[in-house]
């Protein structure tokens, strides 16, 4: 009893410290985004760095964000990883309309790292001397109009060397999967601060070139799989903070099964476990203790009834505290930004619903998979199997095709296997006809009539 009343108390304290966060959290970003970006006598030349593979959803779409930017001195970097990625083809189409200045490198394939960290490798291996800022941008996200300008805003004047931004995810369909997923990725949201002792978020953030070049970010990437939390590190080894800017939460579209959105967040434990595990120990026992009090209560509260005791109800309580402190910070966070986020308004409505009903039910399913992400170092990210070894080097295991792949590798072995089938009905019909004719073109033996075959009378 004892030890249910400790867990309890420090459930009730962290759900209490957790919503003064997601106060706080709101607070920052409704002050920050009361300004505008001011403007430039001078702006610093930027470098835009978009590592892509593959067909993301809504992918020329989220292209032609980053090239849409409200900012008058930037050029853009796509790389690839082969001219035959899809990604390729739809890069050239949309830098063929653009007037902004653009390049499309293709890195090649890596052998001893991450892809995507071997992609921003080649963007970074030749900076232009001009270049006093480099952002970088994710392609399965949508950045705001004027992203750009705040990011570079706050690393040349808030004080702050480094500053990033966050996702936010939006349902492509309001099934469970999407929207759980949605609502695990709003709380993670909702933690971001004002303090400066943020993680970078790779898919939307900036670094001066002073501090890239000096902390050697490079080269601390290569052979490594993650690139914003070997930044954060790299910078937190520096004693840079790191700076969030609300006006960078870009949108980005979902449409998950269970069994993706339950890899997705294993991925994500996993690589934190990784490369940062101060950050993995401590969250671990906390995320987990939230639903393991709050659903234990909702199941030990009929048992004590029925044993008798006088306070059965008292686990009821405490799981309805935890229900309601959890419900206060879902509204909050998805008072903040679901109409700020520039996404379908029925889509950010549904995960908003979810979110403000079910997000106790989301802290669980979260849970359980970073529980899973305690054990293991292998995973699957975008069609390519990693092994990350000591101090997060990378293993490359091999490649998984996906799903499309599968399906067009399946037809094609099929078409093949009817092929081969056709051939072999072809050939033994062949063989008939051929045999049919040698027969035809023998010459054939005199049959004696009937009547010389029967014995003769006697004369």
């Amino acid at each position: 009893m004892l030890t249910a009343l400790l867990l309890a108390g420090v459930a009730l304290l962290w759900a209490v410290l957790m919503t003064l966060q997601v106060h706080e959290h709101k607070r920052y970003v409704r002050v920050s985004l009361r300004s505008a970006p001011r403007p430039w006598h001078v702006p610093p030349q930027v470098l835009v760095c978009v590592p892509c593979k593959g067909l993301d959803l809504d992918l020329a779409s989220n292209l032609t964000c980053v090239l849409s930017q409200n900012y008058p001195n930037f050029r853009v970097r796509f790389v690839v990883e082969s001219v035959t990625d899809p990604a390729h083809a739809v890069i050239q189409q949309l830098i063929a309309k653009s007037s902004v200045p653009c390049e499309l490198l293709v890195a090649g394939t890596c052998t001893n790292g991450g892809q995507k960290v071997h992609n921003l490798c080649c963007a970074t291996a030749e900076l232009p001397d001009d270049v006093q800022v480099l952002a970088f941008f994710d392609s399965d996200a949508s950045p705001v109009p004027d992203a750009l300008a705040r990011l570079v805003d706050r690393v040349c004047r808030g004080g702050l060397q480094v500053a990033t931004g966050y996702r936010w995810f939006v349902p492509r369909r309001p099934s469970v999967a999407n929207l759980t997923l949605s609502s695990v990725n709003a709380a993670v949201a909702s933690l971001l601060n004002h303090q400066g002792w943020n993680l970078v978020w790779g898919g939307s953030w900036a670094v001066t070139r002073e501090l890239f070049e000096k902390t050697a970010l490079a080269n601390a990437w290569r052979g490594t799989l993650s690139d914003d939390l070997v930044a954060s590190r790299v910078m937190r080894s520096a004693g840079v903070k790191v700076a969030f800017e609300p006006g960078c939460m870009a949108a980005s579209p979902i449409d998950v099964t269970w069994k993706e959105a339950a890899s997705f967040l294993r991925r994500q434990f996993l690589i934190v476990r990784c490369y940062a595990p101060f950050w993995w120990w401590a969250t671990v026992p906390l995320m987990v203790l939230q639903p393991l009090v709050l659903f234990g209560g909702l199941a030990f509260a009929p048992v004590l009834a029925w044993q008798g005791d006088p306070f059965w109800f008292w686990p009821l309580l405490v799981s309805a505290a935890l229900y309601a402190t959890a419900a206060l910070r879902s509204r909050w966070r998805q008072a903040t930004w679901s109409t700020r986020v520039i996404a379908a308004p029925d889509a950010l409505r549904a995960a908003a619903r979810f979110d403000q009903w079910a997000a106790s039910w989301s802290c669980l399913f979260a849970a359980g998979v970073m529980l899973t992400s305690a054990v293991g170092r292998t995973i699957t990210w975008r069609g390519i199997c990693y092994h990350i070894g000591p101090a997060g080097r990378i293993t490359l295991l091999g490649r998984v095709l996906c799903a499309k792949q599968r399906r067009d590798l399946i037809a094609e072995q099929a078409r093949q296997v009817d092929w081969d089938e056709a051939t072999r009905r072809a050939a033994a019909d062949a063989d008939k006809v051929a045999t049919t004719h040698r027969s035809a073109a023998l010459p054939r033996e005199k049959v004696p009539p009937a009547s010389s075959l029967l014995p003769k009378r006697a004369a």
